[in-house]
């Protein structure tokens, strides 16, 4: 069985890019934060995974890790 990240890997961290909240992106219309969390909420629903399981510590290690390398 795998251990969980330790935690300055799920901590949170100076990011280099801009916070999506601040930004004035937009896709067709929505923000960047909003479009983003759309189109996580509608993973989330029909993967059939409650919403809660986005606090897991793999999960918040994954999306950040993601974040490091950008697009």
């Amino acid at each position: 069985m795998r251990e969980a990240p330790s935690p300055t890997d799920v901590t949170h961290k100076k990011s280099m890019q801009p916070r999506i909240d601040t930004g004035s992106w937009t896709a067709k219309g929505k923000s960047a934060k909003a479009a983003i969390g759309s189109a996580w909420s509608k993973f989330f629903h029909t993967s059939g995974i409650p919403g809660r399981r986005a606090d897991d510590p793999f999960f918040i290690a994954a999306v950040r890790e993601t974040q490091k390398w950008g697009e």
